[in-house]
């Protein structure tokens, strides 16, 4: 039994001697032949240079009255009632700020800032925006070409979500606060008007104890918007600054080569032995 299973191995080891001597010029071609293609893909590969920043986007804010008198304009603004998930409302202001830093406005903007001479396409492809949901914050990936280059894409682009965002913010808290002072007008007007004689006491006492809680909501708006106009504009934290990229990240040339002449090595031993294989299975 034992001397069965040595001639078989005996056999095993001749056939495969036999086979490559056989075929060496075929493995000896291939190998060459992926060998070279892949050095030469290594060598005369672009190198990429990477430039990253992060910026945090603040959590909502909360103000009930807010959100109840004005929805539209305090969920431009990120702020919502105290009962709502705000979990899920962040991770939305995520995914719309990622959308916003790839969208024509911002890239558009940034062709023109920095004169590149590619398209907007091209540009876009040399962006990646991750999303951190733990941290609610977004990191910005440039890659490009030249180091120079990726940095100020990455500055840029950081530079312009904040300000954009500022300043929409800016002009939403302009609006809103003409929007509350024109309503509390309107409010002081109605109660003004209301009129006591020849009605019902308690139709007028109820009349005028609903207008006057919505001033008093109205006025508590207009007080917070005041206290807090600041927070309200300025919504973003930059928590890593764009930096000058170092070496090329793509172009890590030894282990390429080492991974290429594997391939090729495989490469080479599949097509000498897998035409043996396929006859034995047969």
């Amino acid at each position: 039994m034992t001397s069965n299973v040595k001639d078989e191995n005996t056999v095993s080891l001749r056939y495969i001697l036999k086979t490559f001597r056989r075929k060496k010029w075929l493995f000896i071609g291939l190998f060459l032949v992926v060998a070279l293609t892949g050095l030469l893909f290594t060598f005369l590969k672009t190198p990429l240079y990477r430039s990253s920043s992060i910026i945090r986007l603040e959590e909502s804010f909360y103000d009930d009255n807010l959100y109840k008198y004005f929805p539209v304009d305090a969920k431009s603004l990120n702020v919502y009632p105290p009962e709502m998930d705000s979990e899920n409302l962040e991770n939305e202001n995520l995914i719309e700020s990622s959308r916003y830093l790839e969208s024509d406005e911002i890239l558009n903007a940034v062709l023109d800032k920095l004169n590149l001479g590619i398209t907007r396409d091209d540009l876009n492809k040399a962006i990646d925006i991750f999303l951190d949901r733990d941290n609610n914050s977004l990191e910005i990936v440039v890659y490009y070409s030249d180091p120079d280059t990726s940095y100020q894409i990455d500055y840029e682009l950081v530079g312009m979500f904040i300000e954009n965002k500022k300043e929409d913010n800016l002009e939403i808290v302009k609006a809103l606060d003409l929007k509350i002072k024109s309503r509390i007008e309107e409010i002081k007007e109605e109660i003004n008007s209301l009129d006591s004689n020849g009605r019902n006491p308690l139709e007028f006492e109820a009349n005028f104890n609903s207008l006057n809680a919505i001033l008093i909501d109205l006025e508590e708006i207009k007080y917070n918007l005041e206290q807090n106009k600041d927070l309200l504009i300025d919504r973003v934290e930059i928590l890593q600054q764009p930096g000058l990229p170092g070496d090329p990240f793509n172009t890590e040339y030894v282990k390429n080569i080492l991974i290429i002449i594997f391939t090729a090595f495989v490469v080479g031993m599949i097509a000498v032995f897998m035409p043996g294989v396929f006859k034995k299975s047969k």
